[in-house]
């Protein structure tokens, strides 16, 4: 379905589009590139992930499309709206598909191709994904879940270490950075529960929801990678040390310990 060919025809357009969005102002074009690197990181973790899973390599390079256009709705998000929040803007996914539509970007795969591919990048960032889809679908869909989260932990992580260097509100969705945070969250996670992000009121409600990305983990590699890196402990970090974190911490300690051995 997709040759190695059309896929390097695929990655000069991301590139010649992508990059088109460089000429805002100083301030905005760190953020473009932002996303510009977090796609090249994504796509690398996938390619990752499918080599762990024994996918064929006509299956890497589907997987390698999804992962470099999941994103591709953030830059006229951005550009329009100065925002990557979707609750503040529109959801970045659904503009993404529109401008590859508008683009003609998948003309050359059959309609049922591109529907498949359109699919995958609009689950990516749903809260859970749909239970009347086709196992292909839902494993594609899972790939690009886990390899984006994988980027992402790694990428807000850089951000909240070195927060005191440049603070970053798009990183942060614009949200306020104040004490405590919503309790509902804080059930969610004892409960093994995704966090709604209309629970989200500031940051450390934020920082939370980051964390309850756990509970939509599917691949025993990307287990062990946030496992190796640290991810979680290094997350609870950045919230206040309270009977609450170390609880969170014990909970997620015991869940990503109990999945690594399921998926040996």
């Amino acid at each position: 379905m997709i040759s190695d060919e059309l896929l390097q025809q695929l990655k000069t357009w991301f590139i010649s589009y992508s990059e088109s969005f460089l000429n805002l102002s100083e301030s905005y074009r760190e953020n473009i590139q932002l996303k510009i690197d977090h796609t090249y990181r994504v796509i690398d973790e996938i390619k990752e992930l499918s080599k762990s899973l024994d996918l064929s390599k006509e299956d890497t390079n589907l997987a390698e499309v999804i992962a470099l256009f999941h994103d591709v709705g953030r830059f006229e998000q951005y550009a329009k709206y100065r925002t990557f929040s979707d609750k503040r803007s529109e959801n970045h996914s659904i503009i993404g598909v529109n401008e590859l539509r508008n683009n003609h970007v998948l003309d050359d795969l059959k309609s049922g191709h591109q529907d498949f591919i359109f699919r995958c990048i609009l689950y990516h960032n749903r809260a859970s994904l749909p239970i009347n889809e086709t196992p292909k679908s839902l494993l594609f869909a899972k790939l690009i879940r886990d390899a984006d989260k994988l980027d992402v932990f790694q990428l807000i992580l850089n951000y909240y270490e070195n927060k005191h260097e440049k603070r970053n509100t798009s990183m942060e969705l614009e949200l306020p950075d104040n004490e405590g945070f919503n309790y509902v969250i804080f059930n969610d996670l004892m409960s093994e529960r995704i966090v709604l992000f209309d629970d989200v009121k500031n940051l450390n409600d934020f920082k939370l929801l980051q964390l309850g990305w756990l509970f939509d983990i599917n691949f025993a590699h990307t287990f062990k990678k946030i496992r190796d890196n640290k991810y979680i402990s290094r997350l609870l970090k950045q919230l206040p040390l309270t009977t609450e974190t170390l609880q969170i911490d014990k909970k997620l300690t015991l869940y990503i310990n109990q999945k690594i051995k399921q998926t040996a």
